[in-house]
């Protein structure tokens, strides 16, 4: 559960804004994944400048993430550094007299989000995981694997290119045998 002391590390108080471009940074490292309960990687050091443009309906949010997570290769489970240099955008609009449900859910798809007036901290905790998380890639190999991967590199750069029998699990042993006594049949 989030404290508040953490949660106002990764907050911006919305009395303090005055009109037009006000400006934040944030560190994610690993400090902040301790707000989470099972985050998915490991971040090395990630800064976001946000840049917040307060109108007076809305908040456009700009961020700008550049640093870098601890992935893990799929391939040989060896730590590397994967860069991360992107920016989004979100628009926290204020409720209105005038506004209802339906309208509010028409929108919702263009990454605006409702507050209230009434809202005093704007809590920018899971929108900032949520964007990392998206930088996250599907097939996690670094582009050097090839050449420095311990499991890879005793086959391919000493010529062997195929595994010897004796390499093979020796589990499969068993249906080789079945496989041979049924073609002799």
């Amino acid at each position: 559960m989030l404290r508040p002391k953490d949660i106002k590390a990764y907050s911006i108080e919305l009395p303090k804004l005055k009109s037009g471009k006000n400006e934040f940074d944030f560190l994610l490292d690993e400090r902040f994944l301790k707000l989470f309960e099972k985050p998915l990687m490991k971040i090395g050091k990630v800064a976001v400048a946000a840049e917040v443009f307060k109108n007076l309906n809305h908040l456009d949010v700009k961020f700008k993430f550049e640093g870098f997570l601890q992935l893990e290769c799929d391939r040989c489970g060896v730590e590397y550094e994967y860069p991360i240099n992107v920016e989004h955008r979100i628009i926290y609009a204020y409720r209105g007299v005038g506004t209802t449900e339906e309208e509010e859910t028409e929108v919702e798809g263009t990454e605006v989000i409702y507050i209230s007036r009434d809202e005093h901290l704007l809590d920018l905790t899971q929108e900032l995981y949520d964007y990392v998380c998206l930088e996250i890639p599907i097939r996690k190999v670094p582009e050097d694997c090839n050449d420095n991967c311990p499991r890879y590199v005793s086959l391919f750069k000493e010529g062997n290119t195929s595994l010897n029998e004796s390499d093979t699990d020796p589990r499969w042993e068993a249906l080789r045998r079945m496989k041979s006594d049924n073609s002799e049949n």
